[in-house]
C-alpha cells in the first residue's frame, strides 16, 4: 500500500491528509473521521491499522487533521461546528475532481453527526457509516453525560467561556457549542439525504443509548434505498468493540465490510 502526505484544498482552507492508496483494484476513497476533540488522526496508528484493512477490501483511504490542528489551516480556538463539517465536503469535493471514484465516509460519533450534514452540502458523498452517530440536541446530550451538578458548572463555564475563551468539554472553544446549539438533528438529516447509509451503535454505549439513536435508525430504514442497514451491536459500548477483539475480526468491522461490498457492486 502507498502512504503519501499532502495539503488538501483550496488556497484559502487546507487540510493535513495521510492518504493510503489500495494496491488491489480500487473502489474508491473512504474518508475516516474522529470523535469529538482536538485530535491530530495523521498521527494516529489505530486509525492507519483500519486503513490497511480498507486497502485489504479494495478501497483507498484518508485520514485527515481537523479545522486548526496540526498543519492544517484554521484557528481551533474558534473553531465551529460548521468548520468541522465543510473538512469533509472540501475533502469529498477533491477526491470526486481526482476520479477517485466513490467516495464515503466513515465516522465516529461527532463525525458522523458531521459526515451526515457533509451530505448535504455536497453531492459528492455516495455512501455515509455512521458509528454511534446521535441524535440528541446538543444542551441535552451535554446534560444527559455530565449530570445535574457537572451541567451547571458546564453552564457557567460556558458563560465565562464568552469572556476569557478558555476550552472546556471535550477540549473544544465556546465558538463550537454555540454553533451547535439548535441545529437540525441527525435523524432528520439523514431522513432527507438519498445516498446508502449503514448506522451502527453499541447495545451497552452508555454514551450514546438506544434513546439517542433509535431516531437515526427509524430514518435509515424508512427510506428505500435497500443498502441501507441500522444495526445495534450486542455488548459492546461507545468504541463498538470489545477489548479483547482485533478490528479485522470484530462485528463492526464485519458489518462494514459488508456495506462497503455492496456500495462497491452497486
Amino acid at each position: 500500500m502507498k502512504t503519501t502526505y499532502q495539503m488538501i484544498g483550496p488556497r484559502e482552507r487546507q487540510l493535513w491528509t495521510k492518504n493510503f492508496e489500495s494496491g488491489n483494484q480500487c473502489h474508491g476513497v473512504v474518508i475516516l473521521g474522529t470523535g469529538s476533540g482536538e485530535i491530530r488522526s495523521v498521527d494516529d496508528d489505530s486509525i492507519e491499522d483500519i486503513c490497511v484493512w480498507l486497502g485489504d477490501l479494495g478501497w483507498s483511504s484518508v485520514v485527515y487533521d481537523k479545522y486548526g490542528c496540526g498543519e492544517s489551516e484554521g484557528d481551533w480556538k474558534s473553531v465551529t461546528f460548521d468548520d468541522l463539517r465543510d473538512d469533509l465536503v472540501i475533502l469529498a469535493d477533491h477526491f470526486k475532481q481526482q476520479n477517485f471514484g466513490k467516495i464515503v465516509v466513515l465516522g465516529q460519533s461527532e463525525s458522523s453527526i458531521l459526515a451526515a450534514e457533509a451530505a448535504t452540502r455536497t453531492s459528492n458523498i455516495d455512501a455515509l457509516v455512521l458509528r454511534v452517530a446521535s441524535h440528541q440536541d446538543i444542551s441535552e446530550r451535554i446534560k444527559m453525560q455530565l449530570g445535574i451538578e457537572k451541567w451547571t458548572k458546564w453552564l457557567a463555564d460556558l458563560e465565562n467561556s464568552k469572556v476569557n475563551g478558555k476550552m472546556f468539554v471535550a477540549s473544544h472553544p465556546v465558538s463550537y457549542w454555540l454553533s451547535r446549539m439548535n441545529r437540525i438533528l441527525t435523524g432528520d438529516v439523514v431522513a432527507g439525504l438519498n445516498i446508502p447509509i449503514i448506522a451502527l451503535n453499541g447495545a451497552e454505549d452508555h454514551f450514546t443509548p438506544p434513546t439517542a439513536f433509535s431516531k437515526i435508525h427509524e430514518a435509515i430504514l424508512q427510506q428505500k434505498n435497500t443498502l441501507n442497514k441500522a444495526i445495534v451491536i450486542p455488548g459492546v459500548g461507545h468504541g463498538l468493540m470489545l477489548q479483547s477483539e482485533k478490528w479485522n475480526s470484530s462485528v463492526v468491522a464485519k458489518e462494514i465490510q459488508l456495506f462497503l461490498t455492496a456500495v462497491a457492486e452497486q
